[in-house]
C-alpha cells in the first residue's frame, strides 16, 4: 500500500521495526525499489543474508528491477 502512494520512505521505516520479516515483506520492498535497481539488489541480498529463501515472486520483482539496467 505504501509504495502505491509513493510513501517509500514510510515503508522503509515500517519495514526496519518490523521484528520478523518474511519473504513477503522482503519481497515488497525490492518491489518497491523497483525503479532502482542497486536498491533492490541491496535488499535481495540482505534477505538471502538473513535466511530468507527467494520465491518465484521475489525473482521477478528482482528481475524487474534489473531489467532497467
Amino acid at each position: 500500500m505504501y509504495s502505491s502512494i509513493g510513501a517509500i520512505d514510510d515503508a522503509s521505516k515500517l519495514f526496519n521495526i518490523m521484528q520478523v520479516k518474511d519473504v513477503i515483506s522482503w519481497t515488497t520492498m525490492i518491489n518497491i525499489y523497483g525503479g532502482c535497481p542497486v536498491n533492490a539488489l541491496q535488499f535481495f541480498w540482505q534477505m538471502r543474508s538473513a535466511n530468507v529463501k527467494p520465491d518465484m515472486v521475489s525473482m521477478v520483482a528482482l528481475l524487474s528491477a534489473c531489467a532497467v539496467l
